[in-house]
């Protein structure tokens, strides 16, 4: 039948999402010839309006790559006549897809500007209850109508009102702020904690601030070890108020483990967490002393059943070690939960844990050797896979479903130690991948930098240069990312990125220099 699909073209049992999902992992591979036939094969079979504005753009791209600007631009118009709130983001899509969508976005979504003037100036202002800058300041791109305007000024009153935009027109509005004479006196127990104004830092705790403008505002109270402390604060004109704040220390409940879930520590301490922490951050607890355990429970209204024989009481009573030990250890300062897992090998400790500098949570094991009684050994046997951040599960999801993160990284500094170079490299390659995924761009650069002079056999090497090329673009350092690129494509073939599914370092480096040439992102060819 002429016209149809081949069969290596598309699964029968695979639905219009999973193809449309193809598609774009197609696009992001280079291949824009797959894209395009994908999607628009794929677009009449799409439901959700999302999933088809995703579809219109990724063509519109593929018709940029191409050079095809009217027909890029067509696709753009479609998206905004099913959402005209769709938008691109500037700061990470290239200038010249950003005219294309532009120009589309002309033909349908109605905007105007505004610009802001104050006396005095830096005034926060906030439209429609979002902060869009200080003044003065020029806002474009804003759709037209009805808008709601709020200026902030500390030591000044706030302005609030409603400003109307008309198309292609721009609004102008001045203000002259009017000072304020209220304060606000913030205490804490324990004292020298961090406080917040409004998101701004302002001092340490006993503090006192001073023209406060009238209106509401929100006080932050933070200790290390001790629970946020939040509160909005509404204040009259010239009006003094006072906060005396007590600080509550960060708790986390040791236990309990069911029976059948001892095999499936990671899932049973993840969830122990989500049902009993609904109300706090998981990675502001610290672990909580046995004997102050029930009284914790009641404060938070935590029902267990009970504490079982095989949790950490238990484990630091038989090995006798204590968890303030444990810790210094690890080098790790906070732990939340720990399971003790009994098997044929011996026992084992399953730990959650959260570490100050990380608002996500590893969980790792440790075996318990026992040597000698009085001195047991604890020895890191097997780093887990990394876990979903409890607040934030959608970010740990890389292109693949799973980033590199697989290792504590107290475990990853020391494999850097390690007399075997090859290990030595390998640990500074998730060294630099723990850095890349917690943003410490230099530190990433670094960590990767050391994995050729640590390792003299050159594994690794390719994937350090390509991960570097890889932070670059992050950074929207288009030609320093080329260039890395360039460089792990042609001085290690050989080697293999580990998330790619085993394809060559010299592949994957030449599709990226050929997507960023594409976008208008290099001018240099590299192959």
């Amino acid at each position: 039948m002429g016209g149809g699909w081949g069969r290596g073209d598309i699964a029968f049992a695979e639905t219009g999402e999973e193809l449309l999902l193809k598609g774009v992992e197609s696009y992001n591979s280079g291949d824009y010839v797959a894209t395009q036939k994908l999607i628009t094969k794929v677009l009449p079979l799409l439901k959700d309006n999302s999933k088809i504005i995703e579809a219109h753009k990724y063509l519109a791209f593929v018709y940029i790559a191409y050079g095809e600007n009217q027909k890029a631009q067509d696709e753009f118009t479609e998206a905004l006549k099913i959402d005209n709130a769709f938008r691109l983001d500037a700061k990470t899509t290239s200038p010249k897809i950003m005219e294309v969508f532009r120009k589309a976005k002309a033909g349908v979504v109605a905007e105007g500007a505004i610009s802001v003037i104050t006396k005095p100036e830096g005034a926060k202002v906030y439209l429609d209850n979002n902060l869009i800058g200080e003044t003065p300041l020029r806002q474009d791109e804003v759709s037209a109508g009805q808008h709601k305007i709020m200026i902030k000024k500390r030591g000044y009153e706030v302005i609030e009102g409603e400003i109307a935009v008309k198309d292609k027109v721009m609004t102008n509005i001045e203000y002259a702020l009017s000072e304020s004479t209220g304060a606000l006196n913030i205490i804490s127990e324990p004292s020298q904690a961090d406080v917040f104004f409004d998101s701004e830092p302002v001092g340490k705790s006993p503090v006192k601030l001073k023209n406060v403008s009238a209106g509401s505002h929100i006080v932050k109270v933070s200790k290390k070890y001790y629970d946020d402390f939040e509160k909005e604060v509404v204040f009259n004109k010239g009006e003094e108020k006072g906060l005396n704040i007590t600080l509550k220390k960060r708790l986390a409940l040791i236990g309990p483990i069911t029976e059948a879930g001892q095999t499936e520590g990671r899932a049973v301490a993840r969830n122990l967490l989500i049902d009993s922490f609904k109300d706090m951050q998981a990675y502001q607890l610290i672990a909580l002393a046995e004997e102050k355990e029930a009284e914790a429970l009641k404060q938070y209204n935590i029902s267990i059943r009970s504490v079982l024989s095989y949790l950490l009481p238990q484990a630091e009573k038989k090995m006798e070690f204590k968890l303030s030990e444990l810790s210094e250890r690890v080098n790790a300062e906070l732990f939340i939960i720990a399971c003790l897992i009994k098997d044929k090998a011996g026992p084992k400790l399953i730990f959650t844990l959260f570490n100050s500098e990380m608002e996500r949570p590893d969980i790792f094991i440790i075996d318990l050797i026992q040597e000698d009684v009085k001195q047991p050994l604890l020895k890191i046997r097997k780093a887990l896979e990394f876990q979903p951040s409890l607040s934030k599960p959608a970010e740990v999801r890389g292109e693949k479903g799973v980033i590199l993160f697989n290792h504590f990284i107290s475990s990853v500094k020391e494999m850097t130690k390690d007399n075997n170079k090859e290990n030595a490299g390998i640990g500074y390659l998730n060294l630099g991948n723990y850095h890349a995924n917690m943003k410490n761009w230099k530190e990433a650069i670094a960590a990767y930098n050391q994995v050729a002079s640590a390792n003299k056999a050159g594994l690794g090497k390719g994937t350090a240069l390509f991960r570097i090329g890889e932070v670059y673009e992050n950074l929207n350092y288009w030609n320093e990312a080329a260039e890395y690129y360039y460089m792990a494509m042609k001085q290690f073939p050989q080697n293999t990125i580990d998330n790619n599914e085993g394809e060559a370092v010299s592949s994957v480096s030449l599709k990226r220099l050929k997507r960023l040439h594409s976008l208008g992102l290099i001018r240099e060819r590299y192959w």
